[in-house]
């Protein structure tokens, strides 16, 4: 099996490299192959925005199977409700005619994830979550990487309407170490996609509340480029990072809290010296919740 270095989180300090392993069982062929998809995290120490999450390959004999088997500890984004669509079309018509970088004001029924996640489906936009709320322009920065997608001056954003909410609500000065992740791939059921999700910061601040009011601003796609997605026997994997190598000014804010956050009850803790420890013995272990 070819184990490769993967990408690190921009803007990090100080990075962990760390390796998931689980299955996809296909049988689109006579004789059926078992695929292990390798899913890099980061264990991050202090100052950071997104955490990068890709994928690496490796065919090995197996059995046969119909479908990617996700472990029950990814948690998966709720569907979104086509009733709510025409009050977000309403709402972002408005964001569209004013003038700036206006801050939504966000008086819809439906979860402001809703509405974010149905912005990046929909409209040419990413996002970008931060605890700054007075960000002017976004300055390409370089990151120290050894991915050539990660390991570039740019502006990070991501295409998912969770996972910037979780950068945007944490409070840097309780929390110490964030494991995460995010991905989606196609659902057959509807015929859109599954996206899937894991949570976790370091289990001593965790107790306190480590969360605060942040933001998220919404930044045009043009100058963005998407990390390149992974496809296996017809099956695609895609990573929702985006990078630009210019500097992007937001075209809207809005602003979130905790209870925005919609897996916030079901957020784990970690031991950071104990993962790393167990991440160091066994990488293929994650979320090492076992020696």
């Amino acid at each position: 099996m070819e184990v490769q270095v993967l990408s690190t989180a921009p803007y990090a300090q100080h990075i962990l490299p760390i390796w998931k392993v689980f299955l996809f069982q296909s049988s689109r062929r006579r004789k059926s192959v078992l695929c292990t998809i390798q899913i890099r995290f980061g264990l991050i120490y202090f100052g950071l925005e997104f955490v990068v999450l890709q994928f690496s390959t490796d065919m090995i004999a197996g059995t046969g199977g119909k479908r990617m088997n996700i472990p029950d500890y990814f948690l998966r984004r709720p569907a979104l409700r086509d009733e709510d669509f025409v009050h977000f079309e309403r709402l972002y018509r408005l964001m569209t005619e004013q003038e700036g970088t206006p801050e939504l004001t966000y008086d819809l029924s439906a979860p402001k994830w809703m509405f974010l996640s149905w912005l990046c489906e929909t409209k040419n936009i990413v996002l970008h979550g931060s605890a700054n709320p007075a960000i002017a322009e976004f300055e390409p920065r370089q990151s120290n990487d050894v991915n050539e997608f990660g390991n570039r001056r740019a502006v990070y954003a991501a295409s998912d309407g969770i996972w910037p909410i979780y950068f945007a609500i944490v409070d840097r000065e309780r929390v110490t170490s964030l494991l995460n992740g995010c991905f989606r791939i196609p659902d057959d059921e509807d015929g859109g996609y599954a996206y899937y999700y894991y949570f976790s910061v370091d289990q001593d601040a965790l107790p306190h509340f480590p969360w605060k009011n942040g933001m998220i601003y919404l930044l045009p796609r043009d100058s963005f480029e998407q990390q390149a997605p992974i496809e296996f026997d017809g099956t695609r994997v895609e990573m929702t990072q985006w990078a630009s190598p210019v500097a992007v000014r937001p075209i809207a804010k809005l602003a979130v809290e905790p209870d925005d956050f919609p897996f916030l009850c079901q957020v784990e803790g970690h031991d950071p010296a104990l993962v790393a420890e167990r991440a160091k013995r066994d990488p293929d272990g994650f979320p090492w919740r076992t020696p």
